[in-house]
């Protein structure tokens, strides 16, 4: 009986561990999300933790980019983790909404990347009929 009783506790003291290390930190970026006004899902709180993206400016500029287009957390993340900030790409995405065209993240994000200003980019290609152009000037 008091082998059964050690079992159990070393089960319990067991799944606790792997509770806190697995799930805790997810948990407390979707409540640090949820905070600032950005509801995330399960899957997408444990892809911003995996991706240590858990700084407050990352949260609002995708909350900012969720609002204008449907951009998966995954790119985002990847992106920020690049570039180190979102804000020139949700520029370049409100850019993109006033001139009524559809977001392209690729060519937005590469642009980014190579360290465009995306709202000068956006208005070139309008006055080229939507053709960007990545050579160096």
């Amino acid at each position: 009986m008091d082998s059964v009783i050690i079992i159990g506790l070393v089960g319990l003291f067991i799944a606790t561990i792997f509770a806190t290390v697995y799930f805790l930190p997810t948990m407390l970026t979707s409540w640090r999300a949820s905070a600032l006004g950005l509801n995330l899902t399960y899957g997408q709180a444990r892809i911003i933790t995996k991706d240590f993206c858990n700084k407050k400016e990352f949260f609002l500029t995708v909350k900012d980019i969720w609002e204008l287009a449907d951009i998966p957390v995954d790119k985002l993340t990847s992106h920020y983790n690049a570039k180190g900030d979102l804000r020139n790409l949700r520029d370049g995405i409100i850019e993109m909404k006033q001139q009524s065209r559809d977001i392209d993240f690729s060519t937005l994000s590469t642009f980014d990347l190579a360290g465009r200003n995306l709202r000068e980019e956006v208005k070139k290609a309008e006055m080229k009929n939507w053709v960007f152009d990545l050579t160096t000037e």
